[in-house]
């Protein structure tokens, strides 16, 4: 999802649409039509869209016209992230990079494996290869650490320089001061939150997770009757409220680090907070209404 004043742009798996919060329209944009969406980002003012065939930048978008899209990278993507005015590309053949300001792409970091995950974190990159997981410097090209962990699903720093690496055999943790890799639980985690506390939070197959800064862990204890359900987006809005998405529905959490926090349930059996879905996607927050989508 990738939302702009009043307009919303939504990636599926059969192409981009368009959704106009004014009029309530939904359209299709006939762009990257029939292709899988991995990915929507913003950078440098410009969005970029990542797909399976390819990584497209929009044109059109601040003109109120019709959408148009020019091709920056032909290939298979597995995720687009930026990093301040780069756009990072993960493709089935390694790392790429496209300068705003040269609008050139180049191949980055002599990564050649097929890369699944990106974590820019100071001078350094994170990068889930489908080899193994390893931290490279965005200066000189040197690897410094590599640990042998397939396709992690995704990526967290702690505050001592630690790395988390969610999977689909649990929580790892590498600690970068003795190089050793450490099972923190064997849920398997979709998705990492950090909140204003500097608390990190975990959307898992088992509920939801939390890390204190002092690398505490402790599962947050909802509500019996969502227990056990399974969690694979989460967002952290202005207000500090806690939404998490997955197959059963949307749950928000408010007030989640007192003892006296609050859940509210929201799926298409629920009376009072009926939607029309339970399986989400993608949670977003509308920067200038402060609505979730």
């Amino acid at each position: 999802i990738c939302i702009d004043k009043d307009r919303v742009i939504l990636g599926t798996n059969k192409g981009l649409y368009l959704y106009d919060s004014v009029s309530g329209k939904i359209s299709n944009t006939n762009i990257v039509k029939g292709s899988e969406v991995k990915g929507i980002v913003e950078c440098a003012n410009e969005i970029y869209v990542g797909t399976e065939n390819g990584v497209f930048r929009l044109e059109g978008w601040d003109e109120g016209a019709e959408l148009r899209a020019v091709c920056i990278f032909s290939g298979i993507v597995n995720t687009i992230i930026s990093d301040g005015d780069d756009l990072l590309i993960g493709a089935v053949d390694g790392l790429k990079r496209y300068s705003h300001a040269d609008k050139r792409l180049d191949a980055y970091l002599s990564v050649s494996q097929a890369v699944f995950s990106i974590y820019p974190d100071g001078e350094f990159l994170w990068l889930g290869t489908s080899r193994h997981i390893q931290r490279t410097s965005k200066k000189d090209g040197h690897t410094d650490h590599t640990v042998r962990i397939p396709m992690p699903k995704c990526l967290q720093t702690d505050n001592n320089g630690n790395i988390y690496i969610g999977t689909d055999r649990g929580l790892l943790r590498y600690n970068t001061g003795l190089r050793r890799i450490e099972t923190v639980s064997n849920s398997i985690v979709w998705d990492f939150c950090e909140d204003r506390d500097k608390n990190i939070w975990m959307a898992t197959d088992n509920g939801l997770m939390r890390m204190r800064q002092e690398s505490l862990f402790n599962t947050l204890p909802l509500p019996d009757a969502y227990t056990g359900e399974i969690y694979d987006k989460m967002l952290l809005d202005s207000k500090g409220r806690l939404w998490l998405g997955g197959l059963q529905g949307l749950l928000l959490v408010e007030n989640y680090n007192n003892e006296d926090f609050s859940a509210t349930k929201f799926s298409v059996s629920e009376t009072r907070n009926s939607i029309p879905h339970n399986k989400i996607r993608n949670i977003r927050e509308d920067a200038s209404s402060g609505e979730v989508i």
